[in-house]
């Protein structure tokens, strides 16, 4: 082999590691941010439908409210802090509350990432023993 053939074949050779690298090494980052992505949508929604679920269970107690079930649902989400509410729904429609909230999740990518909560309860009514019958 020529003197010169030689020092072509090695100064070439980091080449091939170095684009293997420009093309790895970003891949390597999006699929992580996007595994984080989801992961923050998944506790987002988790978070969100179990807001629902208290403020289902606040707005449907024997005195509640839909201003209960709106307080019942901020307070797991400010402890929470995976979501950020949109919208919300709370209906008491004569022996049922029902409960929508709509939520951002904490996003990393430009992305809207909206999860849903929806949950329902029966309204609690107290009869004494002479009404049941």
């Amino acid at each position: 082999m020529s003197p010169a053939r030689q020092r072509r074949s090695t100064d070439d050779a980091g080449s091939v590691s170095v684009q293997a690298a420009l093309v790895v090494v970003p891949a390597l980052f999006f699929v992580l941010v996007l595994a984080l992505q989801f992961t923050f949508a998944w506790m987002a929604a988790a978070a969100v439908q179990t807001a629902a679920e208290n403020a289902a269970d606040a707005a449907s107690a024997r005195d509640g409210s839909v201003a209960d079930g709106r307080a019942a649902a901020d307070r797991v989400l400010s402890g929470a802090g995976y979501a950020t509410v949109t919208s919300s729904d709370i209906s008491i429609s004569g022996d049922t509350v029902r409960v929508e909230l709509r939520a951002r999740a904490y996003q990393f990518l430009p992305v809207a990432w909206t999860v849903v909560g929806i949950a329902e309860a029966s309204v609690e009514d107290f009869r004494s023993s002479e009404e049941r019958r």
